[in-house]
């Protein structure tokens, strides 16, 4: 079944970079496959403490001045950098995994040569906003999705998004983004004084934090004491980018500085003591006006559920596919901040089902976002891509 004798598989995973702190899902999947041998190649490096990988090879962060200048000018010369195809060709691989659309269009060269069937996983930006900015991605997408053998989309709305820019639908695969469920215990959420909000994102249009903040705005005004954390940045360095400014003017303009802070980024064990020290959590992501969009859902929904909080979200993308509307929170119209402000204001007039909320997305996510049998199924995948 196109294993090495042992019956393991051995796969190349291939990315910008190894590994981004917003990717963490990936390290997820690359550390909890029980019969896969995997290595991870990428052009540049980082967070490396935080994703021990047996192998791993990141071109820009790993050559020295040189050895980096003739692979470049090779790659303008054959679209292939040597010293990559190299590392790839070294593992002796069954099958390529790219993750985002981009890489995996960079990587059918690499499939090419090395004569292995490729798998692409699409997040969200890939599919929405590069194909709406830069049409030559349209033309792109239908060369890899011709050529790969399997792309993986993590809900069912990304897996019409793909089908609708030109995959086969037989070729498309809902392979759901999963979470370590040990990690995280059921609370109940209890109303215990004033309403504590959590949020916690990148600061991107697509994530509508103005939004949450207009809604905040509107709660106070109709007498709920409610308060909003907001866990994220623009970056790691806190640059000061548009959206921020528009988060930060929608708090000066409402005035919420008192209600509303802001930590930057966090530790993941900081993260999940801010999602234990709240009762609900906002997710009002929407389609940003540069065409990009969550794709599938924001992952850290899959964590919060797990935790016992309900939700408050937008109907956008792949998001009514893991919040439950009125089981496990509530959905309203992506990019209207009074019907969030009506929807978390219907939550705390249902307080007293705070906790039956939470035990539903917690059973929810046990059904369907376990890790464990996530990776159990992926690799069933993989052994499908390689003896289709």
């Amino acid at each position: 079944m196109g294993t090495d004798g042992t019956g393991r598989l051995r796969v190349v995973h291939y990315g910008l970079s190894y590994l981004p702190l917003t990717e963490n899902w990936i390290y997820s999947q690359l550390s909890g496959l029980e019969r896969t041998d995997v290595s991870f190649f990428a052009l540049f490096r980082e967070n490396e403490e935080r994703f021990p990988l047996r192998r791993s090879g990141c071109l820009f962060s790993d050559l020295g001045r040189l050895p980096l200048l003739a692979n470049r000018i090779w790659r303008k010369l054959t679209g292939i950098y040597p010293t990559m195809l190299g590392w790839m060709r070294a593992e002796r691989a069954h099958l390529l995994h790219a993750h985002f659309g981009p890489r995996g269009w960079e990587a059918l060269t690499y499939a090419r040569r090395l004569g292995l069937p490729l798998v692409t996983s699409f997040y969200g930006a890939d599919a929405w906003q590069f194909p709406a900015q830069e049409p030559a991605w349209n033309h792109r997408y239908r060369e890899l999705f011709n050529e790969g053998r399997l792309f993986l989309a993590e809900g069912p709305a990304m897996g019409r998004r793909l089908v609708a820019l030109g995959c086969d639908p037989d070729k498309v695969a809902v392979h759901r983004i999963g979470v370590r469920l040990e990690r995280y215990e059921y609370r109940p959420r209890t109303l215990d004084g004033p309403v504590r909000l959590l949020a916690c994102c990148r600061f991107e249009e697509k994530k509508g934090m103005p939004l949450a903040v207009e809604a905040l705005a509107r709660l106070r005004g109709n007498g709920i004491d409610a308060r909003l954390t907001i866990v994220g940045d623009s970056d790691g360095q806190g640059t000061l980018t548009p959206e921020k400014r528009k988060i930060l003017a929608a708090i000066e303009g409402n005035g919420l500085e008192d209600a509303v802070t802001i930590t930057g980024y966090l530790s993941h064990e900081e993260l999940v003591q801010q999602v234990y020290g709240h009762h609900l959590f906002l997710a009002p992501s929407i389609h940003a006006a540069d065409g990009d969009a969550e794709g599938g859902f924001p992952v850290i929904l899959t964590e919060v559920l797990s935790s016992g909080m309900p939700v408050a979200a937008s109907d956008h993308c792949d998001i009514p596919a893991i919040v439950e509307h009125g089981v496990s929170g509530v959905i309203v119209p992506q990019g209207d901040a009074d019907a969030l402000a009506r929807g978390i204001g219907e939550m705390v007039e249902r307080a007293d089902e705070w906790p039956e909320m939470g035990r539903r997305g917690r059973q929810f996510v046990e059904a369907h976002h376990d890790i464990v049998r996530l990776n159990h199924e992926l690799e069933v995948l993989y052994l499908e891509a390689v003896d289709p």
